[in-house]
């Protein structure tokens, strides 16, 4: 597949809530989707691996408070955090978009992670993001999702999670596979 050539640089700022990012600038001509992410992920690991300076993370962070999620338990590989189907997140249909689910998901997720390396200090980015939509959420009802790791190593780690609303319904399952990367302070 070929992909409009983008230009990607170091980008100071670029992402006011972690303080660094990458600007894409358009620059002509093709190359393969697949040079595209590598570039990607030759760029974002470029911090990490030059020493460039990465702040200490926001906790929580902005997508978790636009989402209005809360920590309802925690322990050690395992979280379930809870949030309104707000009509905010309502798509055209009148449900919540599908999207804020995977938000959510994705959320509860990492943070299981986290926990799981218990005193290591690390970011944890996903290498993929798999969500199944079983049924409606409904607007006005609670969600709460639970997430697990599954199995992890010192630099990969399996993720699955859950999504039920407050009448026991399942709505979604999800699961994800993190790449652990060593950060200091």
């Amino acid at each position: 597949m070929r992909t409009p050539l983008l230009g990607l640089r170091w980008a100071q700022g670029a992402w006011p809530w972690y303080g660094h990012g990458f600007v894409v600038a358009e620059t002509g001509g093709y190359m393969t989707t697949e040079a595209v992410l590598d570039a990607t992920f030759v760029a974002m690991t470029q911090g990490i691996t030059d020493q460039k300076p990465f702040p200490v993370p926001q906790v929580p962070p902005p997508c978790d408070l636009t989402l209005g999620l809360s920590l309802m338990e925690k322990d050690v590989g395992r979280c379930v955090w809870k949030m309104e189907g707000d009509e905010r997140f309502s798509n055209p249909a009148g449900v919540v978009q599908g999207g804020f689910i995977a938000a959510m998901i994705d959320s509860a997720m990492g943070a299981a992670v986290i926990t799981s390396v218990e005193s290591r200090k690390i970011f944890a980015t996903n290498t993929d993001l798999n969500v199944r939509f079983l049924k409606p959420a409904r607007i006005g009802k609670e969600l709460r999702c639970e997430a697990k790791v599954i199995s992890s190593g010192k630099t990969v780690a399996f993720v699955e999670a859950m999504v039920l609303d407050e009448d026991e319904r399942m709505i979604a399952t999800g699961s994800s596979t993190y790449l652990l990367i060593e950060r200091s302070g």
